[in-house]
């Protein structure tokens, strides 16, 4: 059994996240946990000579005892990122505009994706001109905030188990039981957003031809250097009592 640490101080956070090249230190995921090279149980502190930045998947095969500690203290002075042999496998955009596509609509150097009810659902920016920064609010359609992607740290609730699969420049979560889906790739030096999200009860399916919110269908079109994207009114979910 494994005891995994749910917080971390922010400053904490984001040195392991900058020495780490924004990405896990062992395949270059995007999205990162805070993991204890000397168990967390045992220090009860978050020493950052003693941490390093995992995925999901990594982090619970560290924490299962699949790398040894010597293991795990070279990939925190030799993270993935920082390899020259995986230049062209980083979750990075080095083009010197960030461009979003979502269904057939492009977003240009803007990156609040799109907003409902002045809530951010989906924003991507870039750090130091080069790494990509994700903040994303997964609802289920129920309107229970499940888990989130802040700067891109995974903080999710250890009850609700979620299947996350990374290849080069191409990361997807699923929520079979919630039916959600995020799925965001690099291609060209363009990211690519699709899936299926919730949020006030409303399902967002995110297509290759268009999206929906609330009803409402968004096809081809184009937001260049604005400060927000799509923003949207939708009714307030109320469950229903039976």
């Amino acid at each position: 059994m494994y005891h995994r640490c749910r917080t971390a101080p922010s400053e904490v956070r984001f040195r392991l996240r900058r020495e780490a090249f924004f990405g896990c230190c062992k395949c270059g995921n995007p999205l990162i946990e805070n993991a204890h090279i000397i168990e967390y149980p045992i220090t009860k502190q978050f020493p950052i000579e003693d941490m390093l930045a995992l995925c999901p998947n990594c982090h619970t095969e560290a924490d299962l005892g699949y790398y040894p500690k010597f293991v795990l203290r070279d990939l925190k002075q030799n993270p993935f990122n920082k390899n020259k042999r995986y230049l062209q496998k980083r979750f990075v955009v080095t083009g010197e505009k960030l461009i979003i596509n979502t269904g057939s609509s492009r977003f240009i150097n803007t990156e609040r994706i799109f907003t409902i009810n002045d809530f951010d659902l989906v924003s991507i920016t870039r750090k130091e001109g080069l790494y990509l920064s994700l903040n994303i609010n997964l609802f289920d359609k129920y309107n229970r905030l499940i888990a989130l992607i802040y700067d891109n740290f995974w903080i999710v609730d250890r009850s609700y188990l979620w299947d996350v699969e990374y290849k080069p420049q191409h990361l997807i979560l699923r929520k079979k039981s919630r039916d959600i889906v995020l799925d965001i790739q690099i291609k060209n030096e363009e990211i690519f957003l699709r899936g299926n999200l919730y949020y006030n009860g409303f399902l967002i399916p995110i297509k290759p031809q268009n999206m929906s919110i609330g009803g409402v269908t968004i096809r081809n079109f184009t937001i260049e250097n604005a400060g927000g994207g799509i923003s949207i009114q939708v009714p307030q979910y109320r469950p229903r009592i039976y």
